[in-house]
């Protein structure tokens, strides 16, 4: 059985890709979607080397069912007006990323059902936008499970969403990155899980610490993979925002 997953070397989308080739021994085609404007690549394209390299390692049977990554250029892709225009539309609801626009398009020219890796989150903030996942749309939701354990796209045909969301699969929808963790420590390949990255913004090569991306990590409790001067960066960000809030107060 071959996967086609959407690949970034992050903690969701490895801990897929080791699910499917280490513990269910099936074959995983990778896609990676270049984005010129995207400061993280290069440190994304390394750490995807170093973990094929050690999968490879410490299970030689994975190198017959990791295919080469393909590549896509984000500003190669055709423009479909239908979907950007859903994608906008949806953009004013609930918080969703610009990369679900970009990848309905790549599945939508290609027909690919592509396995996208959105972990369970964490219980919303104060004034957080909901997320797509959490929330109902269009009287819809992806919540339910096939037979093989599988999230499947259930959104009815008729919904204005189901534009973006027809061509993804969603196989780890049920599992915080917590839960990932022990699955893969359990199962023997939480080192590997180790070597995925996360940062947005890289400062001599490692994460920033005051990102979204680097936030999410030291709030699900990930802080030891910050540097020194990435917990600085975070804990000043924090102060700042703090000092902020404040002023406006003293100011009402």
């Amino acid at each position: 059985m071959q996967h086609h997953l959407l690949w970034t070397s992050g903690w969701d989308s490895t801990f897929r890709l080791l699910d499917l080739l280490v513990v269910k021994r099936h074959s995983v085609q990778p896609y990676y979607l270049l984005d010129s404007s995207r400061r993280s690549t290069y440190a994304e394209l390394r750490a995807m080397t170093r973990i094929r390299e050690k999968v490879f390692d410490q299970y030689p049977y994975t190198k017959e069912l990791l295919l080469k990554t393909k590549f896509f250029e984000v500003s190669s892709l055709q423009p479909n007006e239908r979907i950007s225009q859903v994608y906008h539309q949806t953009k004013q609801k609930i918080h969703i990323g610009a990369q679900y626009e970009w990848l309905a398009l790549f599945t939508e020219e290609h027909q690919i059902k592509l396995e996208i890796s959105v972990e369970k989150g964490l219980p919303k903030l104060k004034n957080e936008k909901p997320d797509w996942a959490e929330v109902f749309i269009e009287g819809h939701i992806i919540t339910d499970l096939s037979p093989e354990g599988e999230l499947i796209n259930k959104l009815a045909a008729t919904s204005v969403i189901y534009e973006l969301f027809k061509y993804f699969e969603f196989p780890i929808i049920k599992m915080t990155k917590l839960d990932c963790g022990e699955y893969a420590t359990k199962h023997n390949f939480r080192n590997m899980m180790e070597l995925t990255w996360f940062c947005h913004f890289p400062i001599d090569d490692q994460p920033c610490g005051s990102c979204a991306a680097c936030k999410q990590t030291i709030r699900y409790g990930f802080a030891y993979r910050i540097p020194f001067r990435g917990k600085m960066r975070y804990h000043l960000y924090n102060f700042k925002q703090l000092i902020k809030q404040l002023i406006k107060k003293l100011l009402k």
